[in-house]
């Protein structure tokens, strides 16, 4: 007789968030008798959860045969766009400060599992396979502004433009494959695993006077531009099998684990064809990458066997971990612009100072007796990949600037 059971689980989760969150004054005239204050806020959130489980049983006087199969996949995306702005020609006149901040604090967590068992036993002949698949994909992305665009802005404390995207993506991808064959006769066993978890940030955070504006203040005036989102992934794929037969055994186990970081950011601060003045203090213009990733990447496979007469276990494993920051960092004054700091400093600042921690671990074990030959083979690889294309620059370009102070331009990369 002949005994088969198959059994198979499959989740899909997909999940997007977008949309726009907006604060600005567009083409209005407004006095005030104290601040100004206009803040934009965006606090998106996708929390993913899925499980995949298959067990599979087989049992047999003669012939006896086991499949288990799973499958968890996810995909989640946001994209935002935060602005705060005075924009198309409006008029703000204050006597205490003006005040634009956009931030966006956006955040995915995922976390899958996948697993599968199957066990086999016959008196003649047996045959045991679990496969479990784990793939995940999380993506944010978007925009962060706080500018004055083609308008005209008198405070009589300071003005302040910041636009700060602190974005997080917490990823989880966890497969386990157990297989069991025993025979009197021969019995075949094979486990395998794949996790491939991919995360990618592609915000634009700017800080912005542009299009023509004129800006007075008797204060400072302070443009930032800030960027500190994170990745934190963690992927881990283990694989077991187990064959024994009086006659012949054959058992084996692959596990790959994939961890795939994209890092992309464009943060800027600028002037651009436009006219500003502190009466009294400084210009500032900073623009900060400040992000980080982190990254482990875990793979075990372990295959045992034992018969009397022929034994073979091969275990094999891979943990793979790749990382590419590709940032801009960039404080500007172009365009023609005009910039006056009549009894201070005027200072660019483009720093890059985002942070890369990765961790990979293969581990395989493979062992066996039999009472004829045995062979026993494993083989384990970690590879961890990390690419930094990052580019900072502080510009002053085709424009005016005057200070009573110094000037002082900068631009730095801290990546590790």
């Amino acid at each position: 007789t002949v005994a088969a059971s198959v059994s198979i689980a499959a989740t899909l989760a997909e999940n997007s968030i977008g949309g726009a969150t907006l604060a600005t004054m567009d083409d209005s005239a407004v006095t005030a008798g104290g601040d100004v204050t206009i803040t934009a806020l965006g606090a998106n959130t996708i929390h993913a959860f899925a499980v995949a489980a298959a067990v599979s049983v087989s049992g047999s006087g003669t012939v006896a045969i086991s499949g288990a199969g799973t499958g968890a996949a996810a995909t989640n995306t946001t994209t935002n766009t935060v602005e705060a702005s005075i924009v198309n020609g409006s008029d703000v006149d204050a006597t205490g400060s003006v005040m634009l901040l956009a931030e966006d604090t956006s955040a995915i967590t995922a976390q899958l599992f996948s697993a599968a068992m199957s066990v086999a036993a016959s008196g003649a002949f047996a045959a045991s396979v679990s496969i479990a698949l784990t793939l995940a994909q999380n993506s944010i992305g978007g925009e962060t502004l706080a500018t004055i665009e083609g308008s005209s802005v008198d405070a009589g404390g300071v003005v302040s433009l910041t636009a700060l995207a602190d974005t997080t993506i917490d990823a989880l991808g966890v497969a386990v494959a157990v297989t069991v064959a025993g025979s009197g006769g021969g019995a075949v066993g094979g486990a395998g695993t794949g996790v491939i978890v991919g995360t990618t940030t592609t915000n634009t955070v700017e800080a912005s006077i542009t299009g023509g504006s004129i800006v007075t203040a008797v204060g400072e005036v302070t443009l930032g531009a800030t960027d500190t989102s994170e990745i934190d992934s963690i992927v881990a794929a283990v694989s077991f099998a187990a064959a024994g037969s009086s006659a012949a055994a054959i058992s084996f186990a692959m596990a790959v684990s994939v961890a795939d970081n994209q890092f992309g950011s464009v943060v800027r601060s600028a002037i651009d064809a436009s006219d500003v003045t502190s009466q009294t203090g400084d210009v500032t213009l900073d623009a900060l990458s400040d992000g980080s990733v982190e990254a482990t990447s875990v793979g075990v496979g372990i295959a045992v066997g034992g018969a009397g007469g022929f034994s073979l276990t091969f275990a094999g494993s891979g943990a793979i971990a790749t990382t590419t920051a590709t940032n801009l960092t960039e404080a500007i004054i172009g365009g023609g612009s005009s910039v006056v700091a009549t009894s201070g400093m005027v200072t660019l600042t483009a720093t890059d100072d985002t942070e890369i921690d990765v961790e990979v671990l293969a581990l395989s074990v493979s062992g066996g007796g039999a009472g004829g030959v045995s062979i026993n083979v494993s083989l384990a690889a970690a590879v961890a990949l990390t690419d930094v294309q990052s580019t900072m620059r502080s510009v002053i370009d085709d424009s005016s600037v005057t200070a009573g102070g110094a000037v002082a331009l900068s631009a730095d990369a801290t990546t590790d």
